[in-house]
């Protein structure tokens, strides 16, 4: 199972205990530990005399390809060689199928690009029920924001 370690500890800084997170390692699904940096951390500071870094990126030291990007402190996101999300950073549809940023994937990892001249825009749609249990009255308006419009240039 692929997965992501790291430490966390506490240092003083003024009056504050700062967290840092640092020993980034992502685990294959071989259970091979491809580290990065010793050096890359993130904490989570003061902002004003405390460092406060809550994201960074670098590539694992052992030549394998990987990239790492943290964001939000401990949120990890997994890259292989070829830009490929490979941990972190997704979500899954009812079908298990992965929406990675950046590009689409099956859930047996086919990439399902959407070529780079693909643009959409939202417009904001409101919609009223009439679902209620005297039928006369309508509920709403409710707001959201959809897709409204695809173009491949």
């Amino acid at each position: 199972m692929n997965q992501l370690n790291f430490q966390s500890t506490n240092y003083q800084c003024g009056n504050a205990q700062i967290p840092q997170y640092n020993g980034f390692q992502y685990v294959d699904g071989n259970g091979t530990i491809h580290p990065f940096p010793a050096d890359l951390y993130t904490e989570r500071g003061t902002g004003t005399s405390c460092p406060d870094i809550s994201g960074v990126q670098a590539a694992a030291t052992d030549g394998s390809g990987y990239w790492l990007e943290i964001t939000n402190y401990q949120a990890a996101s997994v890259y292989d060689k070829h830009g490929n999300l490979i941990y972190g950073g997704t979500t899954k549809d009812t079908n298990g199928n992965v929406n990675p940023m950046g590009g689409f994937e099956d859930m047996l990892g086919r990439p399902m690009q959407l070529p780079s001249s693909f643009t959409f825009s939202y417009q904001t749609i409101h919609v009223w029920t009439n679902f209620n249990s005297k039928g006369t009255e309508e509920d709403g308006p409710v707001s959201g924001s959809v897709v409204s419009i695809f173009d491949i240039a």
